[in-house]
């Protein structure tokens, strides 16, 4: 219970920040809301944290790969908080398990992890067009992001963002969005802590091109 006033108060303090900055109004049901959704995430990453290593590398060879002629895209965050910083990261995979290609970003100040989420589900589905893919699944561990996606109801605070997933997914054919825990998403989670933490990896693409082939977990 305790927990849960703790992401009530964060809750009511970034809605309090979305009318000052953004004017934007959230009622009181929406504020209880994304308190609720920032508790089960908070529980849900306790939970992957907490897996026990053997029963972990035991879910990681169950990972499904997209039908023949698909690609599936999977997106994560990380959170520097003491440098007030957010990234995420893309990895784009096909039928064989093999990277096609990948995104990486930073936000300087954007430290809210379901905002992030949000983000990245958006740079998915951008690089999806980007490279002229027609057939994708877009596969995140954050739940709320993939029932969003999906059609489910926002705050107006990341409106904007799911206006532009709404808008985006319809230049691409085929586009599927997949939940899916950490432990499935251990690439994406890889790439995202490596970029958010080490400065010259963020603007050495040829590092980048070496860690994700070669130092990736599968």
């Amino acid at each position: 219970m305790t927990l849960l006033l703790v992401h009530l108060i964060w809750a009511i303090w970034k809605s309090r920040n979305a009318l000052i900055f953004n004017h934007c109004l959230l009622t009181y049901q929406e504020v209880i809301s994304k308190a609720i959704t920032f508790y089960e995430e908070f529980l849900e990453h306790q939970q992957n944290q907490s897996t026990p290593p053997q029963l972990e590398d035991q879910q990681l060879s169950i990972w499904t790969p997209p039908p023949i002629g698909f690609i599936k895209l999977n997106f994560d965050t990380g959170v520097n908080i003491r440098r007030k910083l957010g990234a995420i990261a893309v990895i784009a995979r096909n039928y064989a398990g093999h990277i096609i290609c990948w995104s990486c970003k930073r936000f300087r100040g954007i430290v809210d992890p379901l905002t992030l989420e949000a983000l990245a589900c958006r740079e998915a589905i951008q690089l999806a067009i980007i490279k002229g893919f027609s057939q994708v699944l877009v596969e995140g561990d954050s739940k709320s992001v993939i029932e969003m996606a999906k059609g489910a109801a926002t705050t107006c605070d990341l409106q904007g963002i799911f206006n532009d997933i709404l808008v985006f997914s319809s230049d691409v054919p085929h586009i599927s969005f997949l939940f899916a825990t950490r432990i499935y998403n251990r690439p994406a989670h890889s790439l995202v802590q490596k970029y958010l933490q080490d400065d010259s990896f963020m603007v050495n693409p040829m590092e980048q091109l070496y860690f994700v082939t070669h130092s990736l977990p599968c």
